[in-house]
């Protein structure tokens, strides 16, 4: 298996790769506008259900993968090659450029599969933040609304659609991956077991214990991935399976849907 051998200071300030592309994300003009459509569908191990955000933004002074990490919504990596990894690298924005974000409306969102239903409605923001307007859909308890339910079941299709509001509607299926089952890890080294069905894709992410920096490798669900890495403090690791499909909604200029399993680690300093 080829390496991406990366040597980070934490916070994941600075890298060096050996025998690997180095790659960086494409920036986005921040001054034009963007219009992007996410639905992430996200479970994590050990816990009781899945977890559902969905939002359709048009951005203006900020690009779109800014908006979606200010909301706290993780993507895909798509520009990463397998064995290759990069930082999260996003710029704040310029004080001198206006920041908006305006989030449509897509009607209530149905979650479906053989043997459940939830419907998540369009939960409006309250008028507290400058330039942020519209609404946002997800299952934990909103302003004037209480915790949905959506369970967890291995290789069960999804059916998700929404009816259309402001932007198109979507009908699109997915099929819940297979949590990572990691079989032993230690400083860089990380063991698992490979998925019986083979997701879309598969990471390898390493952040700060207090969430500033990350670094994300795109891996082979092979069972094994190395990535040696010299921290100045503890750090979290999360190895996680997606299974992508495009809502191709008109009036966006992308919007895909999401469904991640991931299994989460705490790691401490390397003591000599």
């Amino acid at each position: 298996m080829r390496i991406a051998y990366l040597l980070v200071a934490m916070g994941l300030g600075a890298c060096a790769v050996d025998d690997a592309e180095e790659v960086e994300f494409a920036q986005e003009s921040r001054t034009l506008e963007s219009r992007v459509g996410t639905f992430l569908a996200e479970y994590s191990q050990g816990s009781d259900g899945t977890e559902i955000h969905a939002q359709f933004i048009v951005t203006r002074g900020i690009s779109a993968d800014q908006a979606l990490e200010a909301l706290d919504v993780w993507r895909p990596y798509t520009d990463l090659e397998i064995d290759v990894c990069a930082l999260s690298n996003a710029q704040s924005p310029s004080g001198e450029e206006r920041v908006s974000l305006e989030l449509l409306d897509v009607g209530p969102i149905t979650v479906e599969t053989h043997d459940s239903l939830a419907v998540l409605e369009a939960r409006r923001l309250p008028d507290i933040w400058d330039g942020v307007s519209g609404v946002v859909y997800g299952t934990e308890r909103g302003f004037d609304s209480e915790v949905i339910t959506v369970p967890y079941q291995l290789a069960t299709t999804y059916t998700v659609s929404a009816p259309g509001a402001e932007i198109s509607g979507f009908s699109v299926e997915l099929e819940a991956p297979e949590v990572p089952e990691i079989i032993e890890h230690d400083f860089g080294s990380w063991s698992w077991v490979p998925a019986m069905e083979p997701a879309d894709q598969m990471y390898v992410e390493v952040e700060g214990v207090d969430g500033q920096g990350r670094m994300v490798c795109r891996v082979e669900d092979d069972g094994e991935f190395v990535i040696p890495i010299q921290l100045k403090e503890a750090a979290r690791v999360t190895l996680r399976r997606i299974n992508v499909a495009d809502l191709r909604m008109d009036g966006l200029d992308k919007s895909v849907a999401i469904f991640s399993s991931k299994n989460t680690r705490t790691i401490s300093l390397r003591t000599e």
